[in-house]
């Protein structure tokens, strides 16, 4: 999935460190490939000096941006604040008052309906904060006979059994982690694809000494709970340590870190090459320890080798670590659900509006689809979705105009883009409500715990299903219509753009068409452009891995230009840092041909300026320092200023209407700029 936005929902998770990243410090941290204005952490910048002396040939994004930035202050246990976060803050009020309108309710919903769910799950969460319902004993009983299952099994053959019922009965991934998911070369089918399920980060075991400790730790504190004396639990937890170190050898980290594409992380297997595996588990033992009944012909393991050294361990000697490793799955699966004797803060009672506070998180957390649909009810209109299809394909068509103009494309590079661009597939909002099934009601027990695991096992059903050629709800999984975002996924060569996006920042009815373009007209461009970027490039118009249609003679022309983008990028710097050019290509390159895309649309001056300055303000906003540098390591997306200044830098239309003159900071001479068409 290509995504215009990076992850905020982890971002907001982070603890508040080192020192805040003040407008001015953001905006003079090194704006421009020519010149830099290298500003220490800790000297003291003039706030009102430094506004003064902006213009949008030394900082564009700050000389948009500045005099609202420091207005801004970020609010405690956050880590930004930007009109983004107002409008992610916005979603979540109103997804809020959804849950509590629905949950507090007298109303009789139809079953298994979306209100109903809610309502229920609400009514169940809450009466079990407030002490009003204690389900404890309840729980318990079931832990332990989950608990007791897998810790009975007497051979791994006998443990492969249970994780099947678990999967089945719970939606449990005791070892294997199973999925299915669209067959990179025939994209109208889906594939089993089989990991190792990850309960621990395996790269702290091999990196880091007190990492480990601290691992290995928790698994001692998971076998006391379960009345392992302290002598046992530390010998079974080295090794179970032991065992994953191990393993992370085999272990390629680019596929963990999501530095590899897609298609490169699995390996097809089949029937009889799976004969040449190492292992004491069958191919059919295999299937049926994840719950896969019916016949595959080939499945997919992502991270091969460390999936085959898995399979090479799973024997009897192994049995106890496997054991321990399950029990532990489990328990980080239903953490905040278990009994108080695995979660001994599980049965605190909680007052009326903090018990309220908890069964709206909890609601979020089990039910987004069904949360969706309603908020696409209430919140999108019609008139909002005809508009931005509209631009939508206003946009589409640009692009064919670009692709004729790319003088580094052929002929025959050009028809096979224009074909793609031809079979794109374009959903506004959301896919639609689904088919209510009154059979859903009973995703509801008798106690939340159970409600959990009836949730996890239908989501597993669901996806597994698919296998069968069954269409199932969640094929739009990638992102549910509340997630303020908009993506590409190049296997079913679709771009989605949000209900919840098409709010205040992004687009507004009341905008003009302009400044609109300048906004959710970038985001739009932006999707369809990594259509053709250094991932899209490789899937073919019907979303099918087959990047040899592509002329070589193109593809050469592609990978000089892709590295031109890293090389410039790689000059911009945040308190210091340099951004990955390559990290970040994908998100660069969709950047540059957005942008050349809405300007071609603008045509005159006067419109082109309201783009810019449109796109400039999507971006702005304050971040810690810490949180800056964080996402200079992990970040697919250059920082916000970075997507501003170094794009626009790129266009003449910039150095026209702004006046900007070689010597001036923001300049880049013609030859460095970066074209995408």
């Amino acid at each position: 999935m290509m995504s215009f936005f990076a992850k905020k929902a982890v971002r907001r998770h982070l603890k508040k460190g080192l020192i805040l990243l003040t407008a001015s410090s953001l905006l003079f941290g090194g704006c421009a490939v020519k010149r830099q204005y290298p500003i220490q952490e800790d000297d003291d910048i003039p706030v009102s000096g430094g506004i003064d002396t902006l213009t949008p040939a030394n900082d564009f994004y700050g000389y948009i941006n500045a005099a609202g930035m420091m207005e801004r202050t970020i609010p405690q246990d956050e880590v930004s604040s930007s009109e983004s976060d107002d409008l992610d803050n916005l979603v979540s009020d109103r997804i809020t008052e959804i849950i509590v309108e629905t949950g507090e309710s007298n109303q009789v919903f139809e079953k298994g309906s979306n209100e109903q769910l809610i309502h229920d799950l609400y009514c169940q969460r809450y009466n079990e904060a407030v002490g009003k319902v204690s389900t404890d004993e309840a729980d318990t009983v079931i832990a332990d006979r989950i608990l007791d299952d897998i810790e009975s099994a007497q051979s791994m053959d006998e443990l492969l059994t249970v994780t099947s019922r678990l999967g089945e009965q719970y939606g449990m991934k005791c070892i294997i982690n199973a999925s299915a998911v669209r067959d990179y070369r025939d994209s109208d089918s889906f594939l089993l694809q089989l990991e190792l399920r990850s309960v621990v980060n395996l790269s702290d075991i091999i990196e880091s000494d007190n990492s480990a400790l601290n691992i290995k730790n928790r698994f001692v504190e998971a076998l006391r709970d379960r009345g392992v004396s302290s002598e046992e639990a530390e010998e079974r937890s080295m090794k179970l340590v032991y065992m994953l170190y191990d393993i992370a050898g085999y272990t390629d980290f680019d596929i963990v870190e999501g530095k590899t594409v897609n298609y490169e992380c699995v390996e097809t297997v089949t029937p009889d090459s799976y004969l040449s595996i190492e292992t004491p588990v069958s191919y059919e033992k295999l299937l049926s320890s994840v719950n896969i009944k019916d016949k595959q012909d080939k499945i997919y393991f992502r991270n091969p080798k460390q999936l085959k050294k898995v399979l090479s361990m799973m024997d009897d000697s192994h049995l106890q670590e496997w054991k321990d490793y399950s029990v532990y799955s489990m328990l980080v699966d239903y953490e905040l659900v278990l009994p108080k004797k695995y979660n001994f803060s599980a049965g605190e009672v909680l007052e009326p509006e903090a018990a309220k506070d908890d069964a709206v998180r909890m609601v979020k957390i089990c039910l987004p689809n069904q949360i969706a649909e309603i908020y696409v009810e209430k919140y999108f209109s019609e008139k909002k979705k005809k508009d931005v299809t509209g631009m939508c394909e206003q946009i589409r068509q640009e692009y064919y105009t670009l692709i004729d103009g790319a003088d580094w494309l052929s002929e025959e590079g050009k028809t096979v883009f224009k074909e793609k661009l031809d079979s794109l597939t374009v959903i506004v909002g959301s896919n639609g409500p689904h088919t209510v099934n009154p059979d859903d009601a009973n995703i509801i027990g008798k106690s939340f715990m159970e409600t959990k695991m009836n949730i996890g096992a239908k989501d597993q059903k669901d996806n597994l299903n698919r296998l069968k050629g069954i269409s199932v709800w969640g094929d739009y999984n990638e992102m549910v219509a509340t997630d303020v975002n908009a993506y590409y996924a190049p296997n079913r060569n679709a771009i989605f753009i949000s209900a919840a996006i098409l709010d205040g920042v992004y687009y507004d009815e009341k905008n003009t068409d302009m400044e609109n373009l300048g906004r959710i007209g970038m985001v739009i461009a932006h999707e369809i452009s990594h259509a053709f970027d250094s991932t899209g490039v490789l899937y073919d118009e019907k979303g099918n891995v087959n990047p040899d249609r592509v002329p070589q003679k193109d593809r050469e022309a592609f990978e000089a230009m892709k590295q031109n983008c890293i090389d410039y990028y790689g000059k911009f710097k945040v308190l210091g840092k340099n951004v990955n050019g390559a990290r970040t290509l994908g998100e660069n390159l969709a950047d540059i041909g957005a942008l050349q895309c809405c300007l071609d649309i603008a045509e005159t001056p006067e419109n082109q300026k309201t783009v810019f300055e449109n796109y400039a303000r999507i971006y702005a906003g304050i971040y810690l320092d810490s949180t800056a540098k964080g996402d200079l390591k992990t970040d697919v997306h250059s920082p916000g200023w970075v997507r501003v200044n170094a794009v626009v830098a790129c266009f003449e239309p910039y150095y026209e209407i702004y006046d900007v003159k070689e010597g001036d900071p923001m300049y880049v001479a013609p030859e460095d700029r970066i074209r995408r068409w």
